[in-house]
């Protein structure tokens, strides 16, 4: 990424008031070829993926708009064939590439992907908690994907969704992470404003709300030691301060979270982020894919479509990612130290050959 760039785009917009797509998140696909059991995609009724003309289109569309990275999520974005025909025209044109990936088909598209700043490959624990949620064989399919990446000279990070499953592994996952030189990204589990839950059912993933709270706890005082966590501790503290339950993920009622004493930070969705559905409807961020009409990036044309674009009256959410946005995009000095940082903190690409050493796993 051209940070200088980026930078002086976000102070224009600031001084301006002026809204600036910075980042985007594309879904390329609905096709997956895991199941995990906490996703929200809607394998019964997938929608059809956009052909690349229209993909290319819409990415030269958000360029001439300001977006600076784009971020390829799915479903499974690597299970489309053409997944380096859609790096490229995202590097051609300046911006910086990033693909969120199972790490399944990184072997055989990775002379494609070197252009990709980042690959984020999903790992949920040891092998038995990994395989678990995610299906067989699949831990080692992840980490092949991590270390072919890694001896292309690929940046990777390893993200973990935070469930009951995985709550007695962080130490592991850190370990993990330091020896196969990434950086590791614990993500929320939430639990989208437009989508209805079974809470009976969600129960089986979600940590307790006081358990999670010490976790996140936990996770800011291993910042400090320096353990490879992407997030700022400002995010960290941030979500541990929610004052609902998690499985309440977006707050609509800012007022009387202010008179509880909980302060929102200024969400910055819909302005300088936002997310494009497989069919090409924009929506403010991925806590709220299905709330609201969305306006449709290939119909309306991008710049018009994220014209049309708003939070639809969400003043907050518990979203551990879209509050790093928040707070890099709302200048906070510590969040854009610790994403400048954060960039120089992988470890060395390690050779096919050069087996990582694995941290013991600590039983659940």
């Amino acid at each position: 990424m051209n940070h200088l760039r980026f930078g002086a785009r976000l102070l224009w917009a600031h001084a301006t008031g002026a809204r600036v797509p910075l980042q985007l998140n594309i879904h390329v696909t609905d096709v997956c070829n895991l199941r995990c059991a906490y996703c929200y995609v809607d394998f019964d009724h997938a929608i059809k993926d956009l052909p690349l003309d229209a993909l290319k289109k819409a990415i030269s569309e958000a360029r001439a708009c300001g977006t600076e990275r784009i971020s390829l999520e799915g479903g499974e974005p690597t299970a489309r064939k053409d997944i380096g025909d859609l790096v490229d025209p995202i590097v051609d044109l300046g911006s910086e590439c990033n693909i969120n990936t199972n790490g399944y088909f990184i072997p055989r598209h990775v002379q494609r992907l070197k252009r990709a700043a980042m690959l984020s490959v999903s790992l949920d624990g040891p092998k038995e908690v990994h395989d678990r949620l995610r299906g067989p064989g699949s831990f080692d399919k992840a980490v092949e994907g991590i270390r072919v990446a890694r001896a292309n000279g690929i940046r990777v990070h390893i993200l973990s969704v935070l469930t009951k499953h995985n709550r007695a592994h962080v130490d592991y996952m850190l370990g993990l992470a330091e020896s196969l030189g990434c950086s590791w990204v614990p993500n929320s589990l939430f639990f989208m404003a437009g989508v209805k839950i079974d809470r009976e059912q969600a129960k089986e993933y979600a940590i307790d709300d006081e358990d999670y709270r010490r976790l996140l706890g936990e996770l800011v005082e291993k910042k400090r030691l320096g353990r490879p966590i992407v997030w700022s501790e400002s995010t960290l503290r941030y979500a541990g301060r929610w004052p609902e339950s998690y499985f309440q993920s977006n707050m609509f009622e800012e007022r009387a979270k202010r008179e509880a004493g909980f302060e929102p930070v200024q969400c910055q969705a819909a302005r300088f982020f936002v997310v494009m559905q497989t069919n090409g409807d924009l929506y403010s961020c991925d806590p709220l894919l299905g709330y609201g009409k969305p306006a449709n990036a290939v119909e309306l044309g991008f710049a018009e479509a994220f014209r049309r674009t708003t939070t639809h009256g969400c003043v907050a959410c518990n979203s551990i990612v879209c509050n790093e946005y928040h707070q890099l995009f709302g200048m906070r000095p510590s969040v854009i130290g610790n994403l400048l940082s954060s960039y120089k903190k992988d470890g060395p690409v390690l050779p096919p050959s050069d087996p990582a050493p694995a941290p013991a796993a600590t039983r659940e």
